[in-house]
């Protein structure tokens, strides 16, 4: 895969009873961009970024799970506090995951993450 040099770190966030538990994923080898997008509309313009995240197969690590709320940030972090994970947008290059596409067939195997 074109461009899967950087390291990303996947935050999971889970419910244990009361008590909210982050578990941090570092991932080597991924593709990270944003892509911008614009509309207009009655109400004006309208502009969102959404981050294109790429791991090739060969580097998803055993046991990965991404899901819809979770984190994704740019750069190696080992753990996260529940207020840092509320603040991770303004600390790091980060996004909330949005959607998770396992493309694990055919030639070009990879889990394809979507952020805003």
């Amino acid at each position: 895969m074109i461009k899967a040099i950087e390291t990303v770190t996947v935050v999971n966030h889970t419910l244990d009873g009361d008590d909210d538990i982050f578990h941090c994923t570092v991932v080597r080898g991924a593709s990270w961009y944003w892509q911008n997008n614009v509309s207009v509309s009655e109400s004006g313009l309208n502009s969102a970024r959404l981050l294109k995240c790429r791991i090739p197969a060969g580097n998803v690590p055993e046991g990965l799970t991404v899901n819809p709320g979770d984190k994704i940030v740019l750069g190696a972090l080992e753990s996260v506090s529940a207020e840092e994970f509320g603040e991770l947008a303004h600390t790091h290059e980060s996004a909330t995951v949005l959607d998770v596409h396992r493309n694990l067939f055919g030639v070009n195997r990879h889990i394809y993450i979507e952020g805003a």
